[in-house]
């Protein structure tokens, strides 16, 4: 199936499609991890279920491996394990189910 929509809107943050999906503007892709919580709660609805985009790899990017110093090292640690925590996130190793994909 090919979709070729025609939007009355232009944004350039995912945050304003999600309000916008929120304010009943119409359809929008967004990631899960952003919108679990107003799926949950009803206040969106999944139009395509078996539609998902390909994941995206999220980089952590820094001057060079010899600047990597302890705190580096300590936010990436972070943000793999608060990140992979988040509907949608799918760290190494670990396969995206239906619900977490998006």
């Amino acid at each position: 199936m090919t979709l070729q929509p025609r939007s009355r809107f232009v944004v350039n943050t995912v945050a304003a499609v999600r309000d916008l999906l929120l304010a009943d503007a119409g359809i929008g892709q967004v990631s899960r991890w952003l919108v679990h919580r107003e799926l949950s709660a009803r206040k969106l609805v999944e139009v395509l279920p078996g539609f998902s985009v390909p994941p995206t790899v999220l980089h952590v990017v820094y001057p060079s491996a010899t600047l990597k110093t302890k705190r580096v090292t300590a936010l990436v640690d972070f943000l793999a394990e608060a990140l992979g925590r988040l509907p949608g996130f799918n760290p190494p190793g670990r396969s995206p189910s239906r619900m977490d994909a998006g």
